[in-house]
C-alpha cells in the first residue's frame, strides 16, 4: 500500500511497500502525480499534460520532459516487483491517469472525501464536526507548497478555500456547544491564512467577551481595525464597531446561533436600502428632466402634454 502526501512544503512523499528513493519523490514527479490524482481518474492526453507543465517549450521538448517525469514517477511508485497499472494507467492512445481504485491513500483525496459531505447546507452535526476535524488534521499545508504553475495555483486555491470553510464550520460548532477556547483556536487558524476576514475577527471579539475576557476582545478589535486600515484603507463594518462598543460599555454579551449571519444580512440590507434611495433620487431627477423636455413645443407644433 502507498501513502501519498501532496499537502505541505516538501511533503510530496510516497511511503509503503514498493516506494523507491527513500520514499521521496522528485519535485517534477510529485507535481505530475498530483496533477493526475486531481483529475479524478479522467485520462489525460499526453499533449494536454505536456502543455500544462511545459507549455512554453516546443512540443517535442515538452513530450521528452513528460516522458522523463513519467518514467521517474513510475520507478518510484511501481518498481520492478509492482505490477504495471497498479497506480498509473496508460491507455493505448498514450492518455494517462491515476488508478483511483488502487490501495493508495492520497491525502488530498482523503481530505476532499472527508470535508465535502460536511460542508453541505444546514447546521453542523456532531458527526459532521468529527469528519471536519479529521479533514483539518490532514491539511498540514497547501497543495505542493513551493510549486508553481497555473494548474497548481488553481487547485491550491480551491483546496485552501475548502480548508477555510471547514475551519469556519468548526468554529461555529464549538461556539454553539459553549467550547469557546476551541472555537477561538479555529478562529486563529482561519486568520493565520486569511487575516482580513472581518467576520472571523468579529466572532473572535464576541467569543473573548463571552468568555469574560473583555480586554482581549477589545484588543482583537484593535488588531482588526489596524489590519483593515493598513491593508485596505477602510474602517471595520458598523456591526463590528457596534460589537466592540457594546463590550467597551460593559453591556452583557450573549451569542445566539445564527445571530452573526442575521447581523450580516441586516447590514447588507441596510447598505442595499441606501443604494436604492440613491438610485431613486437619480431616477427622480431623470424623470423630471424628461418631463421638462416633453413640455417644450417642437418647431411649428403644439407642446407635448
Amino acid at each position: 500500500m502507498l501513502e501519498i502526501k501532496l499537502l505541505g512544503h516538501h511533503r510530496s512523499i510516497v511511503r509503503g511497500e514498493g516506494a523507491a528513493n527513500g520514499g521521496r519523490l522528485q519535485p517534477v514527479a510529485a507535481s505530475l502525480l498530483a496533477y493526475l490524482v486531481l483529475q479524478r481518474e479522467r485520462p489525460q492526453p499526453r499533449d494536454v499534460v505536456a502543455a500544462a507543465f511545459w507549455g512554453e517549450l516546443s512540443t517535442a521538448e515538452a513530450r521528452r520532459r513528460l516522458n522523463t517525469a513519467l518514467w521517474r514517477l513510475r520507478r518510484a511508485i511501481e518498481p520492478a516487483h509492482v505490477a504495471r497499472g497498479t497506480y498509473l494507467l496508460v491507455e493505448p492512445t498514450g492518455a494517462m491517469s491515476f488508478n483511483g481504485r488502487s490501495d493508495a491513500r492520497v491525502d488530498v483525496a482523503r481530505f476532499e472525501a472527508a470535508v465535502t459531505p460536511a460542508l453541505g447546507p444546514g447546521r453542523v452535526s456532531a458527526a459532521d464536526a468529527e469528519r471536519l476535524k479529521g479533514a483539518v488534521g490532514l491539511y498540514v499545508g497547501d497543495l505542493l507548497e513551493g510549486a508553481y504553475g497555473d494548474w497548481v495555483i488553481m487547485e491550491r486555491e480551491r483546496l485552501r478555500e475548502l480548508h477555510l470553510r471547514a475551519l469556519a464550520r468548526l468554529l461555529t460548532w464549538h461556539r454553539s456547544t459553549g467550547d469557546l477556547d476551541t472555537a477561538i483556536t479555529f478562529g486563529r487558524a482561519i486568520l493565520h491564512t486569511d487575516p482580513l476576514r472581518e467576520d472571523v475577527h468579529r466572532a473572535m471579539i464576541e467569543m473573548h467577551a463571552e468568555a469574560g475576557r473583555r480586554t482581549q476582545a477589545l484588543g482583537q478589535y484593535e488588531v482588526c481595525r489596524r489590519l483593515l486600515s493598513h491593508e485596505l484603507g477602510v474602517d471595520p463594518l458598523p456591526e463590528t464597531t457596534a460589537a466592540a462598543a457594546r463590550i467597551a460599555s460593559g453591556a452583557p454579551v450573549a451569542w445566539i446561533p445564527g445571530e452573526e449571519h442575521a447581523v450580516r444580512l441586516l447590514g447588507q440590507l441596510q447598505r442595499a436600502e441606501t443604494e436604492l434611495r440613491g438610485l431613486a433620487d437619480v431616477l427622480g431627477r431623470a424623470a423630471e428632466e424628461l418631463r421638462a423636455l416633453t413640455r417644450r413645443a417642437p418647431p411649428g407644433g403644439e407642446p407635448v402634454r
